[in-house]
């Protein structure tokens, strides 16, 4: 416990405090239900438009302990979440309530206990959200790779965007994801074998 706080402090004052990264943008994603084509991956693909009539959108059956969960792919110190509630109509937003963001080291969805199992708690709301757009701080700076959203009674889960700020960038990668898109004329790297070992 004292090294994982050392860790984080270390991580904090070499990468400065006031520029945070969007650590979840197109990580794999995960939901307890699907309802009709409001995808996981919907929660965490950029998208700006915040109406699910729109198809940008997370939401589930209202069943208990709705989920939504996205796997960073690594250990990161998480600062705070970003999420963007749906806004075309207010009835909608005030879906979003008696709920909890919590972070884990380790899938949770191998726990015997999941859903109800529980992380470390980065933030919880029991009074209805309105539409727009909410920054939550974690109460304090969380080291983790999982980061779930759940509702706590037997609710539809529903909302268009969750970012996951972290003061450390992602590994950039050669890959890059686009959706919807078909690849140019770009040519793929060719690989030229000299020779070949016979066993």
């Amino acid at each position: 416990m004292i090294l994982s706080w050392l860790l984080m402090q270390y991580l904090l004052s070499a990468s400065g405090a006031d520029t945070f990264y969007n650590v979840a943008l197109y990580k794999p994603a995960f939901q307890s239900t699907l309802y009709k084509d409001w995808t996981s991956d919907k929660g965490n693909d950029g998208g700006t438009r915040v109406a699910e009539k729109g198809g940008q959108c997370v939401q589930t059956w209202p069943f208990n302990n709705s989920w939504w969960m996205v796997d960073l792919l690594d250990s990161y110190v998480i600062k705070s979440v970003v999420l963007d509630n749906r806004n075309d109509y207010l009835g909608a937003s005030t879906r979003l309530r008696n709920f909890k963001i919590d972070v884990f080291n380790d899938d949770p969805r191998l726990v015997s206990t999941f859903p109800t199992v529980s992380g470390d708690i980065c933030y919880n709301q029991t009074e209805p959200a309105t539409n727009g757009t909410f920054t939550w701080n974690c109460r304090r700076p969380l080291i983790g790779r999982y980061v779930r959203i759940i509702m706590l009674p037997a609710e539809i889960l529903n909302f268009c965007e969750l970012q996951v700020m972290s003061p450390l960038p992602t590994e950039t990668s050669e890959f890059k994801v686009y959706k919807k898109q078909m690849l140019n004329t770009t040519a793929m790297s060719k690989v030229a074998v000299s020779s070949c070992a016979v066993f």
